[in-house]
């Protein structure tokens, strides 16, 4: 039986630091972040080349559930917040059991 959330969210890793400011407003203060990953999503593609510039973040927490929708709240604002651009930014939920 799952006991808490694991939550992958992948972002352009320029708003990464919001991401976690977010988070962190929502009460997800445990994290872990990947730097410089590419890909391609519905943002384009992020490859951290001249002719794809850019490049994204992986940033992982494992929460409770009671968790999941004020984080939700926190980065789906931060994403409604840009209008300049569309912010590549995706949430991703497992269910996940801690064994230790």
């Amino acid at each position: 039986q799952a006991d808490r959330e694991f939550l992958v969210i992948i972002c352009e890793s320029g708003a990464s630091n919001e991401v976690v400011r977010h988070m962190q407003a929502a009460g997800v203060t445990h994290y872990t972040i990947y730097r410089g990953a590419t890909g391609c999503g519905e943002t384009g593609r992020h490859e951290g080349t001249p002719v794809w510039p850019g490049d994204c973040s992986t940033v992982l927490a494992c929460v409770r559930p009671e968790q999941v929708g004020p984080l939700l709240q926190q980065v789906t604002a931060l994403h409604n917040s840009r209008k300049e651009h569309t912010l590549g930014l995706k949430v991703f939920s497992l269910p996940a059991r801690e064994l230790l």
